[in-house]
């Protein structure tokens, strides 16, 4: 790799072109930043510091100029050559015309003008070749504007080469930027050169662009459609990576962070340690780290033939198509026991294994599923088995990571799960997320009960839910609502902060006497965090309810006026509908004469306990 700060001068030259790779996104900068762009170059700071493009030698093309790629900073030196043209037009010289031309355009013969003919053809051609979205277009916008803003006036590049025309109006100001564009004293880019093995997502990552950055996705596309033959690459393209990935509505989805990777990433990820080049995985989480990812892509494609490298495309679209049906969730959909799929995937997300189980689970789904992504009839009792005995063990190794276990070989734990992950795409067995020692603590019933003593919120918040998906389902036609969106908050019945309203205990958890020896406070705490203190309540009501003695909680208060009037308790929530686990807690309470203490939690706790035991046997 070299790179230097250098002037615009590098844009020079009769013999060479600039290509933006033919799949690169169409140009997408708006006035926003053009208006940066005009606002740095008119700006007294001396340097007009524009950014970085990084750019890598290609090869000599057919009419025998020197290409480039530029592998990032095409929207920048895009902008850059229609603000060139729009200066080229207000200013008009005949120098100006002739400067701008030798950065806009290559000659055949250097001996004759830019605007000559060579056998009836031009002696110019364009110098910035753009991908196939805005080629044409940004062709004709730079050799006539005037027919190009007739032919589409709503592009994008029109609506660009607009702005600059106006904002340059003003022929002085027209004429001190275009002095510093040509300016070879004046460095206004940092131009990066990659070698052939430069590992070009690396140097995304820590170059300081002022622009949208080419993503991992981007190189990864580029690559695969390089590899394909040129007859071919436009007719494969349009079947497949555009219809799936490029169409207007779908695009939005595909770039939408999803547990911080966008959504296209999170895919390519996963299907990278599904796919093998031989016998080897694309990607091996557990020596490669994320930033190889697009090399080890390019290093995948170039060891297929041109029908396999079409067959991996085919099935990465059906890879992708899979995904977009099933695999994102939204927490503020409705969700029911009947909705087996969503329901399992929020649990999922919930228990800190969503996209590193991807791999995983786009197998099992690949298998059971059509071209289409949809699964195929008669098989949905396949995925749901996979998925079920997936949440079984994710849901007891959480409840029991906080368990005391002196031997760290049995401690089940989530951290690894890039790494075992790999096992559980050959074996297709989620029980090979853990080792032999953590199924041991994993399937031990006494590990799950202690654990439910001292659970964290998370996992406590995400078990409380599908218990009442469980038992609102068992309940059936008693119920006026079946299906609930995500939108709930952990409470603490007894609070966290018990000692205001809540004082300390007396009694021990059989109703004896506390022994003296005891730590009333120490004793009070190891109850607060066991499940069964625990509720789900809507965020309001969590705002609300706070830290206050159980009757308060419960029914209010009507001492304390808020905008919407008293201060409402559990009951002037809709907590969760006919919610079972919510309304037999507030019934058992409110038959105790408002009475919540250790005894009680540790029924709740028992009660709940068992229904864990029962549903994740």
């Amino acid at each position: 790799m070299k790179a230097n700060e250098t002037s615009l001068i590098f844009m020079k030259g009769d013999q060479t072109q600039y290509i933006i790779p033919f799949f690169q996104r169409k140009y997408v900068w708006e006035e926003e930043n053009w208006e940066r762009l005009l606002d740095s170059l008119n700006s007294g700071n001396s340097s007009h510091y524009l950014g970085s493009i990084i750019i890598k030698l290609d090869q000599k093309n057919d009419e025998g100029f020197f290409t480039y790629l530029i592998i990032d900073g095409q929207q920048r030196i895009t902008t850059l050559s229609i603000l060139m043209r729009a200066l080229m037009d207000n200013i008009g010289t005949a120098t100006v015309k002739n400067e701008l031309s030798s950065m806009l355009f290559c000659r055949h013969d250097t001996a004759k003008g830019y605007s000559s003919t060579i056998n009836g053809k031009s002696n110019s051609v364009v110098k910035l070749i753009p991908g196939f979205h805005d080629k044409d277009i940004y062709k004709l916008l730079i050799t006539d504007p005037e027919e190009a803003i007739s032919k589409y006036p709503n592009d994008r590049l029109i609506a660009c080469y607009n702005y600059f025309k106006n904002a340059t109006q003003d022929r002085r100001f027209a004429t001190n930027i275009y002095r510093l564009l040509v300016d070879i004293t004046i460095n206004f880019i940092v131009k990066i050169e990659l070698e052939a093995n430069d590992n070009a997502q690396a140097i995304f990552d820590v170059s300081n662009g002022t622009g949208v950055s080419l993503t991992c996705a981007d190189i990864i596309k580029n690559d695969i459609f390089l590899h394909i033959v040129e007859q071919k690459r436009l007719s494969i393209y349009k079947d497949t990576w555009e219809k799936v990935f490029d169409d207007n509505e779908d695009y939005a989805f595909w770039t939408t962070v999803y547990n911080s990777r966008t959504n296209i990433e999170n895919l390519l990820f996963a299907v990278a340690q599904i796919e093998k080049n031989g016998t080897e995985l694309i990607y091996d989480a557990n020596n490669d780290t994320y930033d190889l990812l697009s090399n080890k892509y390019k290093e995948h494609f170039s060891s297929l033939s041109q029908e396999q490298l079409e067959l991996f495309i085919y099935r990465l679209m059906k890879y992708a198509k899979i995904y977009r049906n099933y695999f994102t969730v939204d927490k503020n959909n409705q969700f029911s026991q009947a909705d087996l799929i969503p329901r399992y995937m929020l649990s999922f997300s919930n228990l800190n294994a969503c996209t590193v189980l991807f791999p995983f689970l786009l197998k099992v789904f690949y298998n059971c599923c059509n071209d289409d992504g949809q699964i195929i009839d008669g098989k949905e009792p396949e995925v749901i088995n996979y998925l079920k005995k997936t949440e079984r063990v994710l849901i007891r190794a959480n409840i029991i990571h906080r368990v005391n276990i002196q031997d760290n070989r049995y401690k089940p734990s989530t951290k690894n799960f890039n790494k075992t992950v790999t096992r559980v795409v050959d074996s297709l067995d989620p029980e090979d997320l853990f080792t032999k020692e953590q199924l041991s603590s994993i399937n031990d019933d006494n590990m799950i009960k202690e654990g439910l003593k001292n659970i964290d919120n998370n996992t406590a918040k995400i078990l409380l839910f599908l218990l009442n998906l469980k038992l609102v389902d068992d309940m059936g036609e008693r119920t006026n609502t079946r299906s609930y969106a995500y939108n709930y908050e952990l409470e603490h019945i007894m609070p966290q902060e018990f000692k205001t309203h809540w004082g300390l205990p007396t009694k021990d958890v059989n109703g004896n006497d506390l022994d003296a020896t005891i730590d009333a406070e120490e004793y009070r705490k190891s109850f607060v965090y066991q499940i069964g203190n625990m509720t789900i309540i809507t965020p309001k009501a969590n705002k609300t309810i706070k830290n206050y003695g159980i009757r308060v909680k419960i029914e209010g208060d009507p001492s304390r006026k808020t905008r919407a009037g008293i201060r409402k308790g559990y009951q002037g929530y809709s907590m969760f509908a006919s919610e079972p686990v919510s309304s037999e807690l507030i019934k058992g309470i409110s038959d105790a004469g408002y009475i919540w203490n250790e005894r009680m939690i540790a029924e709740r706790t028992n009660r709940i306990t068992d229904e864990v035991l029962t549903i994740w046997a």
